[in-house]
């Protein structure tokens, strides 16, 4: 989590996320966290994480990725068209009057690719404002943060809904406000259910994975001591069987020296 000095451009409020993976970051600005308390700035991180765990930065990326490429192509469409050139009066291919055109003919294209961006965007405001509250379960807060941001922003709070529908990418802050879920609200108690269903069941989970590990680690440590007790006995019945062949062996020197000391005794007195 960054702090932005975006107190140096404008007194406006705002914080975002971007990057993936390990450039992933939330920005903040300073003039949020000099303004609103820690429960609200709280609310706008869990906020802010909400877009990243609901796929909303992927999502955005694709969907700009696409509206470059319907630009691209109609770019070049109109670049390579002779005929639309010669609709116009121009009888060769130009690059300055193909600008020209494509800033003319794009702007429907980019009008509807625009809405449909907005609609997608203020659908996701919606969907992380909810993770937020469910996450922070800190309802009065979030509320608060989004009216200090109005007013620090100076946002229009009721706005014609024909101008939210063709250029807001944030829903209006009462609308927000509205939208907030509570006790009570059927979607939003199977919300709380389905999430701590999903807590217990990871608990249960995790419970087992270490359990299992527990019960791994002692059997090889049994194993272990097995192999270790059966290479001790090994050792000792060769250690054993050693000394019993030193045994042997010196018994039979013995013998064999006895033998040869009564030959010459006996040889001395047959003498």
């Amino acid at each position: 989590i960054d702090v932005m000095d975006g107190s140096k451009r404008s007194a406006h409020s705002n914080a975002y996320f971007s990057g993936f993976g390990k450039s992933r970051r939330i920005a903040i600005f300073d003039t949020l966290v000099e303004e609103h308390s820690i429960d609200e700035i709280v609310s706008v991180v869990a906020h802010e994480v909400g877009h990243y765990k609901l796929k909303h930065i992927i999502q955005g990326t694709i969907i700009g990725i696409l509206e470059t490429g319907v630009m691209l192509f109609v770019f070049s469409t109109i670049m390579s068209d002779i005929d639309l050139f010669n609709v116009f009066g121009v009888s060769d291919l130009s690059v300055h009057a193909g600008l020209v055109f494509f800033s003319m003919l794009y702007a429907p294209v980019s009008m509807i690719t625009s809405i449909i961006s907005s609609i997608i965007s203020r659908r996701n405001e919606f969907s992380a404002d909810r993770y937020s509250y469910e996450t922070t379960n800190n309802k009065d807060a979030l509320i608060s943060m989004l009216k200090g941001l109005a007013a620090n922003n100076l946002s229009h709070l009721t706005p014609h809904p024909f101008k939210v529908f063709l250029s807001y990418s944030h829903p209006p802050v009462l609308a927000r406000i509205k939208a907030q879920p509570g006790p009570g609200d059927p979607a939003f108690e199977k919300r709380q259910a389905e999430r701590k269903a999903a807590a217990e069941a990871r608990a249960a989970r995790l419970a087992k994975q270490k359990a299992e590990k527990e019960e791994r680690l002692a059997r090889e440590a049994a194993e272990r001591e097995a192999r270790i007790e059966a290479q001790k006995e090994e050792e000792r019945r060769i250690a054993d069987e050693a000394v019993a062949l030193l045994a042997a062996q010196k018994a039979a020197r013995d013998a064999k020296y006895a033998a040869r000391k009564a030959r010459k005794g006996k040889k001395s007195r047959s003498r």
